[in-house]
């Protein structure tokens, strides 16, 4: 889908981070929906409600973009900024996904108007914890 684009720049920690978005996702959206799978992530251990806005960076290359992940994934939810999270937890993904995960049935949404307090009681849910190691593990 050919779409007009932008560059987006926000303040995350005094510095300026920029981001590509779609242009009517930053003018013309009344509210922005985001509904995550909660899912363990081969790469960045888990993946909730925030990771889940880097699908919107307009860039079927958006791998490019990883090497400053953490910033940018920040800038995209400052910008978009979620009025509402629905958590999709009718199948959570187990293991390493999303490649090569498991599905654990659990039949339930989690609704949240901020993606940190609906990834918290995620968080909760699968149990994680951190291990000595800072390999995060669900148990289930």
């Amino acid at each position: 889908m050919n779409m007009p684009k932008e560059n987006v720049t926000v303040a995350i920690d005094d510095k300026r981070v920029t981001v590509p978005l779609p242009s009517p996702l930053v003018h013309d959206a009344d509210v922005f929906i985001s509904m995550p799978v909660p899912k363990m992530h081969m790469m960045t251990g888990v993946s909730l409600g925030f990771k889940n806005q880097w699908g919107c960076i307009p860039d079927v290359k958006r791998l490019k973009y990883h090497y400053r992940f953490t910033p940018s994934i920040l800038a995209i939810n400052k910008a978009l900024r979620p009025g509402l999270v629905l958590f999709d937890g009718t199948n959570f993904l187990d293991r390493s996904g999303p490649m090569d995960g498991d599905l654990v049935n659990a039949n339930i949404i989690v609704a949240s108007d901020s993606p940190g307090a609906g990834s918290s009681v995620c968080t909760q849910l699968m149990n994680l914890v951190r291990k000595p190691s800072a390999e995060i593990r669900p148990y289930w």
